[in-house]
């Protein structure tokens, strides 16, 4: 059950230069970072389009004003953006990444292209004169703020793209390049900046986020689970475990007379064996396990879906490992330790709430251990009903 042979690097300090951030922010994000900045901002995005019907529904009475006769014959295009109150809706119920993606090109294109509809019917004239065509790719850019970079880059470049495309295949007549050049080539160019300066502070926030939270769930001195998230993560494998009815099993460690260590070799030296021991579990565990220190010399490793046979040959080549292995110390010394660990599966079926069987779990393994201490120490004992906790 080895883990990957990197698994180490997690300790190593890496600083990458501003040329590589860059490259790495300009990259597709991970699903994980899509998700969650469009979480965030999913709220905001239905406003906007709901924003984007009302705007549309009410820009009517500017085709009333510019042209009474013709506006009878736009009002049903006008109707027509009343679609988007359905994206809207649509924007609390889907999950995948892409189909919101999707959906949102989708929404603001098919805006333009009404608009552009009613523009033919007011023979070449928008209410509002060239600067109406600014509206689109800056509501683009309100909208596409919870999608990804390049996906809103290509959004703003597609609307602002699209109305001299379609004059030149004669669809619209009398189109005023110079002037639409004039007006929103500069306005490109500025949303573009705003598109590129908040991506960038939301991906630093996450990445904040990330850290705090990677800091508040993580050891600080070796790196591993702490306590409070190790709990987290045992409620959430026992429920798991019971809903597939896989096996699940924990181990418990402690270092023999680790008080020793410290007397005689410094506390410097004892945090070190601590680190040591948490890269022998980490290393011999995998991906999937997970590995806590619960405090002080104490540490725990949660096992989902492993058996108890399986666990206890886990256990076994831990201890023989941490019997091989040895530190220096401060003065140059060899440091060597042992380890007793306890062993315990969780049973399955039993109707006992998470927290309980938790618990019990986590009681029993204790209860292992004490065992293991009062046998002599450097050993591997598995749980039995008739042992009984100290009292």
């Amino acid at each position: 059950m080895p883990r990957n042979s990197d698994s180490t690097a997690n300790h190593k300090s890496y600083r990458p230069s501003p040329i590589n951030k860059v490259r790495r922010f300009l990259s597709i994000p991970e699903p994980v970072f899509l998700l969650k900045k469009f979480e965030d901002h999913r709220t905001y995005t239905s406003i906007i389009f709901c924003l984007y019907c009302v705007s549309g529904v009410c820009a009517w009475l500017l085709d009333y004003v510019s042209s009474p006769d013709l506006a009878s014959e736009t009002l049903w295009l006008r109707l027509a953006s009343l679609w988007t109150l359905i994206a809207a809706i649509a924007i609390f119920r889907i999950k995948s990444y892409r189909l919101i993606s999707f959906l949102v090109l989708a929404c603001i294109l098919s805006d333009l292209i009404l608009n552009l509809l009613i523009m033919r019917h007011l023979n070449g004239e928008l209410p509002g004169g060239i600067a109406v065509f600014a509206y689109f790719p800056v509501g683009a850019t309100l909208i596409c703020l919870g999608l990804s970079i390049r996906m809103s880059l290509a959004c703003v470049s597609l609307v602002a793209a699209l109305p001299p495309v379609l004059a030149l295949c004669q669809w619209i007549p009398e189109f005023p390049y110079v002037l639409y050049a004039t007006i929103i080539g500069p306005l490109i160019l500025g949303l573009i900046v705003v598109i590129y300066t908040f991506a960038w502070n939301y991906h630093q926030r996450f990445l904040l986020e990330r850290a705090l939270e990677e800091a508040s769930n993580t050891d600080a001195l070796t790196g591993v689970a702490n306590r409070r998230h190790f709990n987290s993560v045992l409620r959430r494998e026992i429920s798991r475990s019971e809903r597939l009815t896989h096996h699940c099993a924990l181990l418990m460690l402690d270092i023999d007379h680790f008080k020793k260590i410290n007397d005689s070799h410094g506390h410097p030296t004892g945090d070190r064996v601590i680190c040591a021991q948490a890269d022998i579990c980490t290393d011999s565990t995998r991906d999937g396990d997970w590995v806590a220190r619960l405090g002080g010399e104490e540490f725990a490793i949660l096992l989902p879906e492993t058996s108890l046979d399986e666990a206890l040959l886990l256990a076994e080549r831990i201890r023989e490992s941490v019997q091989r292995h040895h530190i220096i110390s401060d003065l140059g010394d060899q440091v060597r330790w042992t380890i007793s660990i306890g062993v315990v599966s969780a049973q399955l079926g039993t109707n006992e709430t998470h927290l309980v069987a938790c618990e019990r779990l986590v009681s029993n393994a204790d209860t292992a251990l004490y065992e293991a201490k009062h046998s002599g120490r450097n050993c591997v004992v598995c749980y039995r009903e008739n042992v009984k906790a100290p009292s």
